[in-house]
């Protein structure tokens, strides 16, 4: 017969995504999964002091950590730790974006909050899952919600504050006064501190600009103009999307960071039929001005690059300019225009045509348009 799980006394540390629920429930479901994998990630790359990972719950992550004696300047830095580095995600992928969805637009409407608990728990064997239990679990998690006058907070419980003896110089690192607060549960009261998390906002990083990768004064070798009876924000959503562009232009697609919505920066590999050639291109210089969008995708070592250029002309209705830029050089100019203008061109408007008939193949099997769907 198992044993029962032995308690021991541990630090529980949860960061919590605020607004999760609404942003995934109102807004493209693809693009919000995308979203928040990204944000999780953030946060567990911003662990510094050993926590475990107990579990992801799809808008928190569960953390603890058994032995090692809680210690307030450890925790105080690992909360800023976090909080700074996914609010820097989030300036840095609304300042990137390129996608025009709901879940794109309103992803920096996301908060984080904090909840640091102390007491024995059990790590509870289920099949190849491990899960703590016990009550202070329980407890941590009721803390989630709570009256703090806050939307960003970081609380720590009073059985934390009691079991780490270097509370009394809390102070000395924190970011703002502490305030108290108590709330009763089906468990207990729980009374707790807890420190507002706006303060840190002002340490973001500032977001640097993506210098160009094609310099000089390059050369228009191709352009390509057709009308579509779609909404810009459908055909600017598919253009953009790396995992549908495989089904349209017969070109294999390997994205750099595997989840990642393309974006300023973003960087694909075209893995081009029947060659060994894998040119990588980086998505840069997105603008929207008015009723236009347009952005380039250029090849890492600035030889040539495309530039796709919407306008809206109505409702449904997009005007779609297709560019290929080359490096101003003579020898390359030569070689590209012996040897590949013509069968790029064909393919480009070849590839617009297929793209078109997808889009209406997607109209009339769902009735209505779907932003930030992935096929």
């Amino acid at each position: 017969m198992a044993r029962p799980p032995q308690a021991q006394p541990a630090l529980i540390f949860i960061p919590d995504i605020t607004g999760f629920t609404k942003f995934v429930t109102e807004t493209e479901l693809v693009h919000s999964q995308h979203i928040i994998t990204e944000l999780l990630e953030t946060l567990m790359d911003s662990n510094n002091t050993g926590l475990e990972v107990s579990e992801i719950e799809g808008d928190a992550i569960l953390y603890y950590r058994f032995g090692e004696e809680a210690n307030a300047e450890n925790i105080l830095n690992q909360v800023q730790e976090m909080f700074i580095r996914f609010h820097e995600h989030l300036v840095r992928y609304n300042n990137r974006r390129i996608c025009q969805c709901g879940a794109c637009k309103t992803a920096n409407s996301l908060t984080l909050k904090f909840v640091v608990h102390y007491g024995s728990i059990a790590l509870n064997q289920v099949g190849s899952h491990t899960k703590l239990f016990g009550k202070e679990v329980i407890v941590a998690h009721r803390l989630l919600k709570n009256e703090i006058p806050h939307h960003e907070y970081a609380l720590f419980t009073h059985p934390l504050l009691e079991a780490c003896e270097t509370w009394n110089k809390a102070d000395e690192f924190a970011w703002a006064k502490f305030d108290t607060g108590k709330e009763v549960y089906d468990s207990g009261p729980v009374q707790f501190d807890y420190l507002a998390l706006a303060p840190l906002k002002k340490k973001l990083k500032p977001i640097e600009n993506l210098p160009p990768i094609m310099t000089g004064r390059p050369i228009k070798a191709i352009e390509l103009e057709q009308s579509f009876n779609v909404p810009i924000e459908i055909l600017l959503s598919r253009i953009v999307d790396l995992d549908f562009r495989p089904k349209w232009s017969g070109i294999g697609i390997k994205k750099i960071t595997p989840h990642e919505l393309n974006r300023q920066g973003t960087v694909h590999q075209c893995l081009i039929p029947n060659s060994k050639d894998r040119p990588e291109f980086i998505t840069e210089n997105f603008k929207r001005e008015n009723n236009k969008f347009s952005f380039d995708e250029t090849e890492v070592n600035g030889r040539f690059s495309n530039r796709w250029i919407l306008e809206n002309k109505g409702a449904e209705k997009t005007f779609l300019k297709t560019q290929v830029w080359i490096k101003n050089n003579f020898l390359f100019k030569i070689l590209f225009y012996l040897f590949f203008r013509s069968k790029l061109k064909k393919n480009a408007r070849e590839n617009l045509q297929k793209l078109e008939m997808l889009l209406l193949e997607e109209y009339k099997k769902n009735g209505k348009w779907q932003k930030g769907l992935v096929l």
